[in-house]
């Protein structure tokens, strides 16, 4: 397994663990933001493990990334199971980016 597929496989299990965390959430709160956040997730997530259109890669991760601050802004709540997540996710996706040719 070459870096890039490493980089690739880091980033899937990522989004998954992410995934997770913000389905606790959805389910423990009635915000609609952790719910919108969670869709662009599973599209992201859905386009990277079969992607029929590899074009939809980078958008779909590009939609991704800043949603955790944007949460924030609007939160007091800081130290969230989630945002530690996404914030992870969006680490990888930058390298993952970064390595695009």
């Amino acid at each position: 397994m070459n870096h890039s597929d490493r980089t690739n496989s880091e980033l899937i299990l990522q989004i998954e663990k992410t995934i997770q965390s913000l389905e606790t959430k959805v389910s423990t709160s009635k915000e609609r933001l952790p719910a919108n956040y969670l869709e662009r997730y599973r599209v992201a997530l859905s386009v990277l493990i079969s992607p029929e259109d590899t074009a939809q890669i980078i958008p779909s991760l590009i939609a991704l990334l800043h949603l955790a601050r944007g949460y924030i802004e609007t939160s007091s709540h800081y130290q969230q199971p989630f945002l530690t997540d996404m914030g992870k996710t969006e680490e990888l996706i930058k390298e993952f980016m970064g390595r695009r040719p």
